[in-house]
């Protein structure tokens, strides 16, 4: 839920910042509500092959990570870098790899 009131909230704020109107703001917050039904109700008429599924979470999985290792990662670190934030961010990777070497 966390995520999706997050979700929420960037998609009126982008929608606003751009100087969009409150009610194309409020049609694309129902839409953006409206997809993860719509991905449930997806689920009833779509089958995936686990041996493509693997295929399509390990793409994405290394879409995600590539964003982050490559755009998001050093423009936090170009503007406001610290010895917190290289601490916060030595200690998530050494979180994940405690977490895909030791959790099974």
């Amino acid at each position: 839920m966390a995520h999706d009131f997050s979700d929420g909230l960037n998609t009126v704020s982008l929608m606003l910042v751009n100087k969009n109107t409150t009610k194309k703001a409020v049609f694309l917050l129902f839409l953006d509500a409206l997809a993860p039904i719509l991905g449930v109700l997806a689920t009833y008429f779509f089958f995936i092959p686990e041996n493509a599924m693997v295929i399509y979470l390990g793409f994405f999985a290394g879409f995600l990570l590539y964003i982050g290792a490559a755009e998001l990662l050093p423009e936090a670190h170009s503007k406001h870098s610290s010895f917190k934030l290289i601490g916060l961010t030595v200690l998530g990777i050494v979180f994940i790899f405690l977490i895909t070497n030791f959790i099974k």
